[in-house]
């Protein structure tokens, strides 16, 4: 009797399911000047996952990353160029690693001027040339990001198109200089030009919809380990100008 009850245990166990492994999707952007914050959904269902142990290392230092309502930040440490970064993130029995490293510094090394006189009647004149630092071409892009600093704007009244920058720097660009045209701007007033340095392999997850995030994940290189997804790193340097 003991014998068969034995038997009967073992096939009670057998047809138990396996506990299934929840795959994980690990995104983040490291940027120079900035604290660490690292995002982690279930890539079954996209909600996020709220208890796992998310640790980084940077050059000699070492953090742990707590849950913010939303990812997994630092507040008290900040990225400077060229830092080695190596991130562990323990959830579920299982721990998914990534490496990568901020791009050098950049910066504006020459600028034709930041007091853009603009003409309503313009249909597209050169308004302003700037130039910034080098990197290798074959291992970096640079991505451009103009924004209004008024909190009410004033439009320019173009007789023709206007707000063009959007549409000129869609993607990444790898030349280290570039000319604004009048009719690249939107606003009058105060403006911020933000150039960012980033590996190519990564960037055209700046050009995609954040919102699609199996999208996203599906078109960046995966350079996890143990799950899904990103861990990419920019520097970058800005400059402020007025149009009026």
């Amino acid at each position: 009797m003991k014998q068969w009850s034995y038997i009967a245990l073992l096939a009670l166990l057998a047809c138990q399911p396996e506990t299934q492994v929840r795959e994980v999707i690990v995104t983040a952007t490291f940027r120079e000047g900035a604290n660490p914050l690292v995002y982690l959904y279930y890539a079954d269902d996209l909600s996020a996952v709220k208890d796992a142990s998310v640790h980084l290392n940077t050059n000699d230092q070492s953090w742990n990353l707590t849950w913010n309502g939303m990812g997994y930040e630092q507040l008290n440490h900040v990225f400077v160029a060229n830092d080695a970064v190596d991130l562990t993130c323990d959830l579920d029995g299982y721990t998914a690693i990534a490496h990568t490293r901020i791009p050098p510094a950049i910066e504006v090394t020459s600028v034709s001027s930041t007091e853009i006189t603009i003409d309503p009647n313009s249909t597209g004149s050169p308004a302003m040339v700037i130039q910034w630092t080098a990197l290798p071409d074959n291992q970096y892009s640079y991505l451009l990001q103009l924004e209004s600093l008024e909190s009410t704007p004033t439009a320019i009244p173009f007789i023709g198109p206007g707000g063009l920058f959007d549409a000129q720097y869609s993607g990444p660009i790898s030349q280290t200089g570039t000319i604004l045209f009048d009719t690249d701007f939107t606003n009058y007033g105060a403006h911020r030009l933000t150039i960012y340095a980033i590996r190519k392999e990564f960037e055209h997850l700046f050009f995609y919809d954040k919102t699609d995030l199996r999208g996203l994940v599906l078109l960046s290189p995966d350079n996890i380990e143990n799950a899904k997804g990103f861990v990419a790193a920019v520097s970058s340097t800005s400059i402020d100008l007025v149009t009026q």
